[in-house]
């Protein structure tokens, strides 16, 4: 039978043990301080972030915060593509062919 043992360390405590990184995350226009919060969660240990305000945290949750970021702008980005022209299909190469013939 395996013997199952406890880790070493917790989240908490590799951590903490971490270079801490000043950050930043903009306020969400609209929303009451009290509502802009952020959460990044590792394996269950949780960080929450108020918007708006310089805090330090583990160089770990710093990364996935700019990871998280950089997703969204590649999503927006794709997003734009994909909509320029009045929403039309643009991944599609057949999307509109029926606009063009009822044009001409």
């Amino acid at each position: 039978m395996a013997k199952i043992t406890k880790p070493t360390k917790s989240v908490k405590e590799i951590l903490d043990a971490e270079p801490k990184v000043k950050i930043i995350i903009p306020s969400t226009p609209g929303l009451k301080p009290a509502e802009d919060i952020h959460v990044v969660r590792i394996n269950g240990y949780g960080y929450k972030i108020m918007a708006g305000q310089y805090v330090e945290v583990p160089k770990t949750v710093a990364d996935i915060l700019v990871n998280s970021q950089k997703g969204i702008a590649e999503v927006n980005a794709n997003y734009a593509d994909m909509t320029i022209g009045g929403g039309r299909n643009l991944t599609d190469p057949d999307a509109g062919a029926g606009d063009k013939a009822a044009e001409e």
